[in-house]
């Protein structure tokens, strides 16, 4: 019986520790800051590497059908503004060398992970004859959430003073999100 008045005692005075009004001290809070939500298109440096195809507006001018590749770089400011420089080798009769520096206006569908775009610009292309060119396009960016990497096919048509050279180029390749 000793033992049981003993243990009851303890307890009451245990519990006589914790009895007493509640109150909070502003003092000791934290403010915690949720993290910021993963988003699929924001600004920064991209690389990416693709395949071409290229269409002549005359099969009578001075290239037939052919295909091949390419390298990109572009930096985007924002969500929708950016600038791309790109290089493009397609095997034509004469083996095409295409360069150009674009303006890139995007409308990210965050929920979707995907971009449509509209890509404008100029540059040149040599194939043994250097000549400057014009072009305007668009296409659809799209992004694997929580990954670096993305996927992208475009259309653009280039014209040239001379006629006989304007054609189209179809892109389809790769992104990597530095």
């Amino acid at each position: 019986m000793k033992k049981i008045t003993t243990l009851f005692a303890v307890a009451m005075l245990a519990s006589s520790v914790f009895a007493g009004p509640v109150s909070y001290s502003s003092k000791g809070t934290k403010n915690v800051i949720a993290p910021a939500p993963e988003t699929c298109f924001g600004p920064g440096f991209d690389i990416g590497i693709y395949g071409s195809a290229l269409i002549p507006n005359d099969e009578r001018g001075d290239f037939d059908t052919g295909g091949g590749g390419g390298i990109l770089a572009e930096y985007f400011f924002c969500n929708y503004v950016g600038v791309q420089a790109s290089y493009t080798i397609n095997s034509t009769s004469s083996g095409l060398h295409t360069y150009s520096g674009d303006l890139v206006l995007r409308l990210p569908i965050e929920s979707l992970c995907i971009a449509p775009y509209v890509i404008a610009g100029g540059g040149g292309d040599t194939d043994g004859e250097s000549l400057g060119q014009w072009h305007v396009g668009g296409g659809l960016d799209v992004r694997f959430r929580g990954s670096p990497l993305g996927i992208f096919a475009d259309g653009q048509y280039y014209w040239h003073d001379n006629q006989n050279r304007d054609y189209t180029m179809i892109r389809a390749g790769i992104k990597w999100k530095l």
